[in-house]
């Protein structure tokens, strides 16, 4: 059985209508017309707050369409929901709509089924003026879309691409002649078979009513530590869509492996009923249940600054991660340019949607995937440099030209490391986070939790010592604490640094499962039993005596070895061996997930410009056969040379999704590139939590 998710963030009505494929000179316009809203005899459940979304049987879908006499001929029937006011481009007033559905042809069964996505701009500049692009009832908006479809529909689109004599240069357009009347002009889609899509269930919680009755804490003089009972409220809002494999990019009609990752779907696991049977609708969730809260004590800029240092000094590769954020690249551009200028290259990094709840400002992020690969690519022989060169480099590089040398002067060493201390601090607390998650499982077998990070600064000290210009910056990506980045994590600015991650169960009624194991009786009164905690910990982090991440990557150096060493008897082969290995001594080593694209979008042309030759009609032939061969082996060559943790994995702070387990919120890539497993255990032993050799920082 196959179904799907319907958004439902702030959206009232389902609608059914139809699907057309026009032709206009070059243009392709995809336009959907609806007055009618779709009937379900109320099983098509709507939240007051539309904070959860339904899932849909497709075989019921098409039952649906085919009976329904909404659509015409020359068009394909569709049912789909329209939101004008999904949320805003971030530091802007243009709103984001957003348009889901499935269309499918009734009169066909058991079709393959492709997810058609993507979005268009809101404007775009043209002679040196503003344009608009997209519009919703007139003014300009962006466009996020997803349409189911099935082999019919999708031969209508490539027939009309034929058709249209433009080969690979057609451009779209979407019309949606429904309410809210979109018009998305120079619309980017892409193609991708439904096997190959994966939606990542996305929920902000908030925590209320926290008692004191209950309370049972531990404090030290750089820990405070207690566990009590809280009221949670969960409501799903800014889940990510991530479709993988190979897509077909219909402007061009080229295939290649990507990933698209979209701030908008919402999926909630629920299948619309039989007609004769029904169910309960799905509620935002309010639970009664333990909160957790860690608060780091006494700390201060100096900490802070030798946090960064410590990183920069021993794990750069912890450092440069932090530089591919947008909100870090927001601050260093108010930092450079003394406030805040769009430089499109930069924020080409991660696209991003401000939406509100309950007067909660909450932003998602969105990685690009082949601009992160590119600042690791592009990058390098940099990795002994100073950390402000590295990001002059960076900010140049990735603006494509727009930035100069020049207009970085400004940026000072000093401002720099500060600002991201306070995100290597956030990165950190996220991994201390996942640490006392996982310690807790171990401890009572409960694996279902939530997390919030809140990081007070210091910036009275700031400005008596004549820091405006950071202060500027940490205002505008902090809002003041308002503003939460990811759903995870705000910062705010004051009198006093205060760094303290809030861990909370998503099982109800737990809070007594916690105190029974970890509550002892000293002198007559509860505290919390830290020895636990530290074993606990000591086993998550520690193998034979040594760091465990090491640990497993030595084991896989071994068991790979045999088989690297038979391919390493081909010259070829071992010269890319050679060159992977010093390509990846010259850069900063990016997470795997991140390498296996840095690896086909960069370096693997400079493998085979240097084993073949430089392409050219006459070794085309040999370039392809090369690459091939390489491909087949090259997943026992890389790992050799990088290691399974550069800074942070599933053995350590990086947290599997499942089926019924969401405890981390993002998905495994923006978890991994918002985490720091050696930020972690700095603070961690500051914080008296672990006292391993190998974590040799002191703050």
């Amino acid at each position: 059985m196959v179904s799907i998710a319907f958004p439902a963030f702030n959206y009232e009505n389902a609608y059914i209508g139809t699907l057309e494929v026009q032709i206009n000179n070059r243009e392709i316009t995809i336009i959907i017309n609806s007055k009618n809203q779709a009937k379900f005899d109320r099983r098509v459940p709507v939240s007051p707050l539309g904070t959860y979304s339904v899932r849909i049987d497709v075989d019921a879908i098409r039952s649906l369409l085919g009976s329904n006499t909404a659509w015409q001929s020359q068009g394909f029937p569709i049912i789909f929901t329209l939101n004008g006011n999904y949320g805003r481009i971030t530091r802007s007033r243009i709103t984001i709509a957003l348009l889901t559905g499935i269309a499918l042809s009734p009169s066909a069964n058991d079709q393959n089924l492709w997810l058609l996505m993507g979005y268009s701009q809101a404007r775009d500049r043209q002679d040196g003026n503003w344009v608009d692009k997209t519009t919703c009832h007139g003014d300009p908006c962006k466009l996020y879309f997803f349409i189911i479809i099935d082999d019919q529909v999708h031969q209508a689109i490539e027939n009309a691409r034929s058709n249209a004599g433009c080969g690979n240069n057609c451009t779209f357009r979407i019309k949606v002649n429904a309410p809210g009347n979109v018009d998305a002009g120079n619309a980017r889609l892409y193609l991708f078979s439904l096997r190959r899509v994966q939606a990542f269930l996305r929920s902000y919680s908030i925590i209320a009513d926290i008692s004191d009755s209950n309370l049972i804490s531990y404090m030290s003089n750089t820990l405070d530590l207690s566990l009590t009972e809280g009221d949670v409220e969960t409501a799903y809002i800014g889940s990510q869509i991530v479709a993988k494999g190979m897509s077909i990019n219909v402007n061009t009609g080229k295939q290649r492996s990507m990933y698209f990752i979209s701030p908008v779907v919402i999926p909630y696991p629920m299948n619309v009923p039989g007609q004769n049977s029904s169910v309960s609708l799905p509620l935002d969730r309010v639970l009664r249940t333990a909160v957790f809260e860690l608060a780091l004590k006494d700390f201060n800029w100096d900490k802070a600054v030798k946090l960064i240092d410590w990183l920069w000094s021993k794990h750069r590769d912890s450092v440069f991660k932090l530089l591919l954020s947008k909100p870090v690249v927001d601050s260093l551009i108010v930092l450079a340019l003394g406030g805040y200028r769009y430089v499109r290259g930069l924020y080409a990094l991660e696209s991003s949607v401000l939406m509100e709840l309950y007067g909660n400002r909450i932003i998602t992020y969105s990685p690009s995937i082949g601009k992160i690969a590119r600042a690791y690519y592009r990058v390098r022989n940099n990795v002994a440099a100073d950390v402000l060169d590295v990001v002059k480099d960076l900010l140049v590089e990735l603006s494509d030209g727009e930035l100069k040398n020049s207009d970085l002067n400004n940026l000072q060493s000093d401002e720099v490391k500060r600002l991201l201390s306070v995100f290597a601090l956030i990165y950190g607390l996220h991994g201390i986070s996942h640490l006392l998650m996982k310690a807790l499982t171990i401890l009572t077998g409960l694996t279902d939790y939530g997390e919030r990070i809140e990081v007070s600064v210091d910036t009275n000290s700031l400005r008596s010592n004549g820091f405006n210009t950071l202060i500027d910056a940490l205002e505008r990506v902090g809002g003041n604490g308002e503003l939460v980045h990811e759903g995870l994590y705000s910062i705010k600015t004051g009198e006093y640094f205060e760094p303290r991650v809030y861990l909370f169960s998503r099982l109800p009624f737990s809070f007594s499962t916690y105190r029974d194991i970890l509550a002892r009786n000293i002198n007559g009164g509860k505290t919390l039993n830290i020895d636990l905690l530290r074993d606990s910990l000591t086993k998550l982090l520690v193998r034979d005596g040594d760091d465990s991440c090491e640990r497993r990557w030595r084991v896989e150096r071994t068991l790979l070895m045999p088989h690297r060493q038979a391919l390493m008897s081909d010259q070829r082969l071992s010269m890319a061996d050679n060159l992977i290995g010093t390509s990846l001594g010259q850069m900063f080593r990016p997470p795997r997930s991140i390498f296996r694209f840095v690896y086909e979008y960069h370096l693997v042309y400079d493998i085979l410009d240097n084993v073949v030759g430089v392409s050219s009609s006459q070794n085309r032939a040999a370039r392809r056969d090369f690459w091939k061969r390489l491909n087949t082996h090259v997943q026992y060559i890389w790992p050799y040379h990088l290691p399974q943790c550069v800074d942070g994995c599933y053995g350590c702070v990086l947290i599997e999704r499942g089926v019924r387990v969401n405890t981390c919120e993002l998905t495994p890539l923006a978890q991994e590139l918002r985490i720091s497993k050696w930020a972690a255990l700095c603070l961690l032993k500051y914080a008296g939590l672990i006292d391993f050799p190998w974590v040799d920082c002191d703050l």
